[in-house]
């Protein structure tokens, strides 16, 4: 049963034109830490999000394509591009600046618009992640764990079988 609804996904994907020649690569996100800087006093919080982006180094973009939040699993929608500004292999002379366990990490930096007054750095390392929001006078920061997958066809089969 789940190889015939994974064919029948990618059918779909296929049939659909969600497919692309280029091979993209999901990355899964999680929060463990958040919080807001705001008029020079910086507030923890508690987790609040889990992330889910399309990658695709060949053409230098990234999309945000689900935000769920943690308490209730609620699906946020909000689509966000990304460009992706910088792709460190751990072996570049700034690489000298990251801390020791993520020094030997492939680290890209995505850069998105999720609205007209904000702005957000992301940083996508192996097993970390780090996220920026700069709006209205405020900066919300949060960083987490990252867990791969391996394309986007083979992730919304995934999905498939999972529901």
């Amino acid at each position: 049963m789940a190889v015939i609804i994974g064919i029948l996904a990618q059918l779909s994907l296929t049939l659909f034109g969600i497919t692309s020649t280029a091979r993209s690569e999901v990355i899964h996100a999680a929060e463990t830490g958040r919080g807001e800087y705001e008029r020079g006093v910086f507030t923890p919080g508690k987790p609040e999000f889990r992330y889910r982006f399309d990658v695709d180094t060949k053409t230098g973009k990234a999309k945000l394509t689900e935000l769920i939040r943690l308490k209730n699993n609620e699906i946020i929608q909000l689509a966000v591009d990304y460009v992706i500004i910088a792709a460190e292999d751990g072996t570049d002379l700034s690489s000298l600046l990251t801390s020791p366990t993520r020094r030997k990490q492939k680290i890209l930096t995505l850069v998105g618009k999720p609205g007209s007054l904000a702005t957000e750095i992301i940083l996508l390392g192996e097993d970390f992640f780090e996220y920026c929001k700069a709006t209205s006078g405020r900066f919300y920061l949060a960083t987490g764990t990252v867990r791969r997958a391996v394309s986007v066809e083979e992730d919304t089969s995934r999905q498939f079988q999972q529901r």
